[in-house]
This record gives structure tokens, C-alpha cells and sequence, in this order.
């Protein structure tokens, strides 16, 4: 990255919790103080949701970590998680859009970001794709 000299606040790292660790985020804070290091955070949303005060105490901890924005996905309950996560001040990234209706109704939400694939039969922009790829290929 500084060779290639990007500016930091371009650059977005995603990764599990597990795969890192505390030790693995620091080090990339240190390294990209500017960066988004982001994890999912899927598998806390029982806790986030109902007790606030233990998910207080993980959350700030994952931010002393370096992580500065949460992912959630959407398919696995992610209106409610984002809510909970933005009622507290944090950024969070919505993934895995089923169909475009999904991917509307997640950006009402405000979300900081949103990522998805768009290669679905139910994303009209992949049927147009998949349509001009067919008209090229014949």
C-alpha cells in the first residue's frame, strides 16, 4: 500500500474476528491508522440485541482492537443489528443483498456501506449481463 502509495482511507479490510485476533487488527491499525478494518459480527447478535450492557463490553473492546465498522448479514437478520449497532455510534456495512427489493430496504437503514454481488438471476443487472454475455457468445 505505500508503495503503491494509496491514500489509507481508501483501503478496506474485512476479516473475522477468529482469522486476526486481537493481535492481527492491531497490527493492521498500526500499520493503516486511516484504513476500514472491519469484521462481521453476525454471530454476536444475540448478545448485541439482548443484553446491552455485556455487548457494550465487546464491542468497545473490538474497537480497541482497531476495528472501526461492523458487517453484517442481511439474509441473517440484518435490520435489527443495524439498528442496534448505529443506536450505540457505530459504522457498519450490510452484505449479502438477496435481490435488489432487499438491497432498498437495507439502504433506507443508512447504512455507512453496502456490498453485495450483483450476480443473481433476481438482480435485473445481472439478467441484462447474463443477456448480453448469451448475445456474444452465440
Amino acid at each position: 500500500i505505500r508503495m503503491a502509495q494509496l491514500d489509507q482511507r481508501q483501503v478496506w479490510i474485512n476479516a473475522p474476528m477468529q482469522r486476526l485476533h486481537q493481535r492481527g487488527f492491531r497490527k493492521l491499525r498500526n500499520a493503516l491508522p486511516g484504513a476500514i478494518l472491519q469484521c462481521p459480527v453476525d454471530s454476536l447478535q444475540t448478545v448485541i440485541c439482548a443484553l446491552p450492557e455485556q455487548a457494550g463490553e465487546i464491542l468497545t473492546e473490538l474497537k480497541n482492537w482497531g476495528i472501526n465498522r461492523f458487517s453484517i448479514d442481511w439474509s441473517k437478520g440484518g435490520a435489527e443489528l443495524t439498528e442496534a449497532l448505529q443506536r450505540r455510534g457505530y459504522e457498519v456495512n450490510i452484505h449479502s443483498m438477496p435481490d435488489l427489493d432487499g438491497f432498498l430496504r437495507a439502504s433506507l437503514l443508512l447504512p455507512n456501506s453496502i456490498s453485495s454481488r450483483f450476480n443473481s438471476e433476481q438482480w435485473p443487472v445481472a439478467k441484462v449481463a447474463q443477456e448480453q454475455a448469451n448475445i456474444h457468445a452465440a
